[in-house]
């Protein structure tokens, strides 16, 4: 995530590990993690395991040295999330109770439940002209080519993962129910776990409350900026457009006070397209596309792997953010996951690689992410709030981020998709990468097929 220029810039919260497989005779050395606290340990259980009566929430793990295990959540695809008591323990601590975990002979395998941090045809729009990224002709997306030909995302529903919403006049009219997967009260600031109000509750902090030395920050809103980027009202005389401006926007909220878990976010990605999540009420409004625009550095977590399969066997496009480290995207979860899933790297408004974005063959695509910290005016204009903490008055903001290019992408999706939605996710990958254009500025690490290109993607399609 890359914040409002009059906030300080966040990073992501980091927690490495090595995935204990109980089928392995042994584990490799774990990995030293950035911030070493975790929200538990999430455990894979055979299906029909001994002890379950053929339902996995019902596994008992007993206490292993004074360590007592408490399941904590139950998880789709055979998954609970068990949380320690006490909750703090060494690295060595966590990594001699997963080895102990992995041998039993109901477990498929068993992970630390990382934090994940987060870190966006003419209208009467009037903050249009300064949306560089959807119409300049250097680095911009061409989307109102893709407007004039009749592309708007009309029928396409849009999860986006994230901080939550906030109540906007840019949004209200495109948002349907969504649903809050923060499992800890203390994390969703709401006072209790998982629900259905997908409100955002703000993810200010203070110092040292995440991170040791790491300094407070407002809130940063994040999940209405992104979600502006993908489907800001158009036509409505009011702020600005998104790229698919009449597509519906279910909001999940998965990032909270010191960002999320893999636990909660796989589920969320499960419940997003369809799928069933023990617990929780199925989803009404299960969505063609998802953007996941949060990461962290680590190797993909098993639970991560099967939600992003899952969701893409029920039809689901998704899109995920490269990660904002200046480094290999191979190295940043979930977008080294792989699959048909669509990663995107993060273009300056000259067109070229933007200083932070993350690169290398993992990335699929490029989009305009923007540079405030060059020139604020180089950033992604879309959706905000004005509250510092709690909840203020809506607005508009400038970001910045692989978080900002990918809704770019999800809001293409949702054009194509709205013209043919029997497109599977290979497809509308394949389309977004066969007719993306070469970059006008420089990636020499690689940034995918290149820029999106919304007017060539439509125009292709509409030629099909």
């Amino acid at each position: 995530m890359r914040l409002p220029t009059r906030l300080t810039t966040g990073g992501v919260l980091l927690l490495l590990s090595t995935v204990l497989s109980a089928a392995a005779s042994s584990a490799a050395p774990a990995v030293e993690p950035e911030f070493a606290e975790s929200d538990g340990l999430i455990v894979q259980f055979q299906p029909g395991a001994p002890g379950t009566d053929g339902d996995v929430s019902r596994a008992a793990l007993p206490e292993i040295e004074g360590i007592r295990l408490d399941p904590a959540v139950p998880m789709a695809n055979d998954r609970i999330l068990y949380r320690t008591q006490p909750a703090e323990l060494s690295r060595a601590t966590m990594d001699d109770v997963m080895r102990r975990i992995a041998a039993d002979q109901r477990v498929v395998s068993v992970e630390p439940n990382l934090r994940i941090a987060a870190p966006t045809a003419a209208t009467d729009d009037p903050y249009l002209s300064y949306q560089w990224d959807l119409h300049e002709e250097r680095a911009g997306m061409r989307v109102p080519e893709a407007w004039d030909r009749g592309a708007t995302g009309d029928g396409v529903t849009v999860a986006v993962l994230d901080t939550g919403i906030t109540k906007h006049p840019d949004l209200d009219a495109n948002v349907v129910a969504g649903y809050d997967f923060l499992s800890s009260a203390a994390a969703a600031r709401d006072g209790n776990g998982r629900d259905a109000d997908a409100a955002d509750q703000g993810d200010w902090t203070s110092s040292g409350q995440c991170e040791k030395n790491r300094p407070g920050r407002p809130s940063s809103w994040h999940g209405t900026h992104v979600a502006g980027t993908v489907a800001a009202v158009a036509d409505n005389n009011v702020g600005v457009a998104g790229v698919a401006p009449r597509a519906r926007l279910v909001p999940v909220r998965v990032l909270g006070v010191c960002g999320g878990t893999v636990a909660d976010i796989s589920d969320a990605i499960v419940w997003a397209s369809g799928g069933t999540v023990p617990g929780v009420p199925r989803n009404q409004n299960p969505a063609q596309v998802l953007n996941l625009s949060l990461g962290g550095r680590s190797a993909c977590p098993k639970a991560y792997s099967a939600a992003l399969r899952s969701a893409t066997g029920r039809g689901a496009t998704v899109v995920i953010a490269a990660g904002n480290e200046n480094l290999p995207a191979s190295g940043s979860t979930p977008a080294n996951c792989g699959g048909d899933t669509i990663v995107v790297g993060a273009l300056n408004r000259a067109g070229g690689r933007s200083d932070y974005s993350n690169y290398g063959a993992t990335v699929d695509v490029a989009a305009p992410g923007g540079e405030t910290h060059v020139t604020p005016n180089d950033g992604i204009l879309s959706t905000w709030n004005q509250g510092q903490a709690a909840t203020g008055d809506p607005g508009y903001g400038q970001m910045e981020g692989t978080s900002m290019a990918a809704p770019h992408v999800a809001g293409l999706a949702a054009l194509l998709l709205g013209l043919n939605p029997t497109l599977t996710p290979a497809d509308v990958k394949l389309i977004v990468q066969h007719t993306a254009r070469e970059l006008p500025g420089d990636c020499p690490d690689g940034c995918g097929a290149g820029l999106a290109d919304a007017g060539a993607a439509v125009d292709l399609l509409s030629r099909r």
